[in-house]
């Protein structure tokens, strides 16, 4: 039986040699802008040599992830609990983000970074430091822009007069404690909260 030699034209790839050079750079750069964020929690070396030559790459795509969620370090979660009055003096109770209510997950995802957001940024200074802790730690003015607008919004959306926002947060527990004291991940313990304040519909 012969063999039937394929023609050259089939032989041809669709893309030119330059081409296909061109698209391998672009490929092996934007894994490195990818890498860049993980390298950089906690900062490193490495991380922060790559960091200048993609960041402007890195900024317009929205790489930087919040890797630290994940492991092998995760952090405190965060949600806020609303507690909304509205015309006739009923109240509603949301709780965002509520992975029932936001769905499919990448909405929750969402929705999460709107909480992650407040929790994570820096609060304002106490007037009182002695007496500091984070549950009675004041806003930021750009946390208060922050949380200012998302009283706004729920009360546009459930059509309220009055609505008080409290953060949650959620902290994660040690070694020790799930594998000596058995500790679920949502025992009452873990969880602590702080007032972000009370907005009326129509006042700044």
């Amino acid at each position: 039986m012969s063999r039937v030699t394929p023609k050259t034209d089939e032989l041809r790839l669709p893309w030119s040699g330059p081409v296909r050079l061109l698209v391998s750079l672009w490929l092996i750069y934007h894994l490195l802008a990818i890498l860049t964020g993980p390298l950089n929690l906690p900062p490193s070396i490495h991380g922060s040599a790559m960091l200048p030559a993609v960041l402007p790459y890195h900024r317009v795509l929205f790489l930087g992830h919040a890797y630290k969620f994940f492991a092998p370090d995760p952090g405190p979660s965060h949600l806020i609990e609303c507690d909304i009055e509205l015309a006739d003096g009923s109240h509603v109770k949301p709780t965002f983000p509520d992975r029932h209510e936001q769905w499919p997950r990448l909405l929750y995802h969402r929705h999460f970074m709107l909480t992650e957001f407040v929790g994570n940024m820096e609060p304002g200074m106490p007037s009182d430091m002695n007496n500091f802790t984070w549950e009675t730690a004041p806003l930021s003015d750009v946390q208060r822009i922050r949380v200012r607008g998302y009283a706004d919004h729920l009360l546009d959306a459930y059509n309220g007069q009055r609505v008080t926002l409290t953060l949650v947060q959620h902290l994660m527990p040690t070694t020790e404690q799930i594998t000596k004291e058995k500790v679920s991940l949502r025992d009452p313990r873990s969880y602590r909260r702080r007032p972000l304040g009370t907005f009326e519909r129509g006042k700044s």
